[in-house]
């Protein structure tokens, strides 16, 4: 993000929000004990290792080493207890594994999710982030046994060549049947994940890996378009010309094959019982190195550094890193986000918006122009909702995690 272009996104973010800049800054946290946490927060558990790392990921991953599992899955539980111990329950609430890539550790993972089950309660739902390469007729089993409901499936292409492009190891002689395999197996939503390039891959080839995502009964199709995290400019975003192209296509042809929109690139068939997304937990409580935890008025980073990940745990202390106080204003802006993420604009917007009636207004003429009916965004309000959201907040998500990353406990982060 350019210096000008961030004055316009400081200018507008204060107009709409009301906040002064202070606002928006995350602070070293000093915590000695967490935070009190509500029973009606969900789990998010990070597990960050992988076999091999894509070069366009730009999520807080670590290399796979077998040795280091066994602790690290016991810190996750003590982790567990100490987030027990302050409020949290998993009960009926949902529990979403993400990473990294979970499932490359294999029976360690499954022996977690019993154990967390058996100590903490039963969650509604128990969703797990998987690779074609990981998810072996034993995996698929063990975790299908182990309550799993949720499968999302990294396959990102269906052919060797884009995935060769895409730094990944080709897979696309078994990922049609892996996929096979694991709808079979009577999960509750199975979703894939596809990976579009627009400068080195044509419509027509990603309308290929649709189809044989459609055809191998995948009951949610996800598809993103490549950004590139961590270079001198920002994030690099595709243009936006080819980028309007490559959304019509994607909004056409899932809606052609019977599919229907539930987030900006997710598609769902209609009789899947729930979707497959972490982005729809409003308030939830993060475990393991780098993961977030977002309460009613906190939001906080853990440490992602795993080896002071595990210190901070075995010492008793939260992992927290860095973190943001909410305002009550703060949270239903947060909730306004992911609403228009999830492609919903309420009629009636939350009165503890301090600019509600800005926020009114803009909702009033987001009607007109064509970019909702009623309570749902269109692909045209889909499309230039979420190309805002994307230089608003990508930049800061780049800036936050590219300090995260350098140092366990980062300076102050002013977005």
């Amino acid at each position: 993000m350019n210096f000008f272009s961030d004055l316009v996104c400081r200018a507008i973010r204060h107009l709409i929000s009301a906040e002064s800049g202070d606002s928006f800054s995350f602070v070293p946290s000093n915590r000695r004990t967490f935070p009190r946490i509500s029973d009606m927060s969900d789990f998010y558990v990070h597990v960050p290792y992988c076999r091999n790392h894509c070069r366009w990921c730009p999520y807080n991953t670590r290399p796979y080493c077998n040795d280091e599992f066994p602790r690290f899955f016991e810190t996750l539980l003590s982790e567990a207890r100490q987030i027990a111990s302050a409020g949290a329950e998993l009960h009926d609430r949902s529990l979403y594994i993400g990473g990294g890539t979970p499932t490359c550790t294999g029976r360690f993972l499954l022996d977690f999710i019993d154990r967390l089950v058996k100590d903490f309660g039963n969650p509604s739902t128990i969703a797990v982030e998987s690779s074609v390469d990981e998810l072996t007729l034993y995996m698929i089993g063990g975790l299908k046994d182990s309550g799993v409901t949720q499968l999302s499936i990294g396959v990102q292409s269906f052919n060797g060549e884009r995935l060769q492009s895409l730094g990944r190891v080709a897979h696309q002689a078994k990922a049609a049947d892996i996929l096979k395999s694991v709808t079979h197996a009577g999960f509750d939503n199975v979703n894939v994940d596809l990976m579009y390039d627009i400068q080195r891959h044509t419509l027509a080839e990603l309308g290929e890996d649709i189809h044989c995502a459609v055809d191998n009964g995948a009951d949610q199709i996800t598809v993103y378009p490549l950004f590139r995290f961590f270079t001198k400019q920002g994030v690099i975003m595709p243009q936006i010309i080819k980028r309007r192209r490559f959304y019509s296509f994607l909004w056409d042809i899932m809606r052609s094959n019977g599919y229907v929109p539930v987030s900006v690139w997710s598609f769902s068939r209609p009789n899947a019982t729930r979707n497959f997304s972490s982005v729809h937990r409003r308030m939830f409580v993060g475990l393991g190195p780098g993961a977030a935890t977002s309460l009613e008025r906190l939001f906080a980073f853990n440490t992602f550094n795993c080896k002071a990940w595990m210190h901070r745990i075995s010492s008793g202390l939260p992992a927290y890193s860095l973190e943001m106080p909410l305002s009550s204003n703060m949270r239903a802006l947060y909730n306004l986000y992911w609403s228009l993420y999830e492609l919903h604009l309420p009629k009636i917007l939350s009165k503890t918006l301090t600019r509600d009636r800005i926020l009114d207004f803009a909702s009033i003429g987001a009607r007109l122009l064509g970019l909702c009916d009623k309570e749902t965004l269109t692909q045209r309000g889909a499309f230039w909702i979420h190309l805002m959201q994307n230089q608003y907040i990508l930049n800061y998500i780049n800036k936050i995690w590219s300090a995260s990353m350098r140092t366990p406990f980062p300076d102050m982060i002013q977005l």
